[in-house]
């Protein structure tokens, strides 16, 4: 037998040897995946079952629809379009908001009644508010996914959301939101990273580098991706911008709200992405409602999901929906700049089409 022979037989008999251990690996860690499951390994979970890439430039991905899991304790379910919320037809006679968002206004780690969007939906209709004359009651729609960015959260408003025809959009802004859109994985990387052992070893990874690296955290990225180098700050505002266009033309209200990042609230150290934020309101004649203002009183992690998970609880849903609902019984000036209310989130002054409400 030639030496290649024998080389080519046992690096044969190795992978035979590899695949095996790692098939076996992966059923044991499918087995046992309640004893070692965390935040990280939910949300990559969460990810493989529910999302799907698109092809379509900046569109990033999408849920899947239909679709029903148990994520992190709490159960997700979503609509023809791939929303966490009931199903719903071009026109309803009710006046119609539209939530555009990520995670959190999707509901991460609570159940779908304890999210802002519901809250924020009873308490509006308890009160009587009536966002134009003509229309009965309020319906709020929650188009939020994990892992949305700006121009994530406008593309799929083209694509799916503008065909509800609603009467107003509430942008949730977040510290992430300029970060770039990655395309589709290729095939090949996308099957490993759907195995349980992708989930553990990133998770490892993750928990390891955060202790080898002291300046290695989600506060660090949040502050380099609205850093000024970062072409993902130019693509939000031209995204909100190209948003506030189409609102304009057809007549729809919109508003960005500006949800704080739930580490530290007294000197906040993301002041900045909110001037940001109001400085584009300003240019596209938006009222930009800052929510800090609401937290600021309030325990940080008292408000987290869990201890590892700094998503807000039904507290910091309950919060949400205070500020905006807040924000929308506030009389809107006539048309002109963005200024600052008594509460400390701004005021819009160029509501035209601003609703007529009633308490």
């Amino acid at each position: 037998m030639t030496r290649w022979r024998q080389t080519a037989m046992a690096a044969t008999a190795g992978l035979i040897v590899l695949s095996v251990c790692l098939v076996v690996a992966e059923v044991a860690l499918r087995l046992t995946y309640p004893l070692w499951s965390n935040y990280n390994t939910e949300m990559w979970r969460y990810s493989k079952d529910l999302k799907v890439d698109l092809a379509e430039a900046g569109a990033g991905h999408e849920h899947r629809p239909h679709r029903r899991g148990t994520y992190y304790g709490v159960d997700i379910a979503t609509n023809a379009n791939g929303w966490r919320d009931r199903e719903y037809t071009p026109s309803s006679g009710q006046y119609r908001i539209m939530v555009l968002g990520a995670s959190a206004a999707m509901g991460w780690g609570v159940e779908e009644r304890q999210g802002f969007t519901k809250v924020l939906e009873r308490q509006l209709n308890a009160d009587g508010f009536v966002g134009r004359p003509g229309k009965a009651g309020v319906e709020v729609v929650n188009t939020g996914v994990g892992n949305y960015n700006t121009q994530m959260q406008v593309s799929a408003f083209f694509r799916k959301g503008a065909q509800l025809n609603p009467d107003q959009i509430l942008l949730l802004s977040y510290v992430s939101d300029s970060q770039l859109t990655h395309g589709p994985v290729d095939s090949w990387l996308y099957t490993i990273m759907t195995t349980y052992l992708y989930a553990l070893v990133s998770d490892r990874w993750i928990n390891l580098r955060s202790r080898l690296d002291p300046d290695w955290s989600p506060m660090r990225y949040y502050t380099a991706v609205n850093g000024p180098t970062n072409p993902g700050r130019a693509v939000m505002a031209r995204e909100i911008g190209r948003l506030a266009d189409y609102c304009r033309s057809k007549g729809i209200l919109l508003q960005v709200v500006v949800l704080p990042e739930l580490h530290q609230f007294r000197d906040y150290p993301f002041s900045a992405v909110t001037d940001t934020m109001r400085a584009i309101g300003d240019r596209n004649g938006i009222e930009v409602v800052d929510l800090l203002p609401y937290f600021a009183n309030e325990d940080p992690s008292a408000l987290w999901v869990s201890f590892e998970d700094p998503h807000p609880n039904a507290r910091g849903h309950e919060i949400i929906a205070l500020g905006i609902r807040d924000s929308l019984f506030r009389p809107k000036p006539q048309p002109g700049r963005v200024s600052a209310s008594a509460t400390g989130a701004p005021t819009r002054t160029d509501a035209a089409t601003g609703p007529a409400s009633t308490r």
